[in-house]
């Protein structure tokens, strides 16, 4: 199976990682989202996602 690596610039945050680095509220980050201004979350397995 081939792993893509990830560039320097990019990593995986949790969304409380997220709030607490841009100072925006869940609804914000959520809204951000919708609009393409963030990425969409990455689902690493059934119960953990970032």
């Amino acid at each position: 199976m081939k792993q893509e690596s990830m560039g320097h610039d990019e990593c995986l945050l949790r969304r409380s990682e997220m709030e607490a680095r841009t100072g925006l509220s869940k609804t914000s980050i959520y809204d951000a989202i919708k609009r393409g201004d963030f990425p969409a979350p990455v689902s690493l397995g059934v119960r953990a996602v970032r």
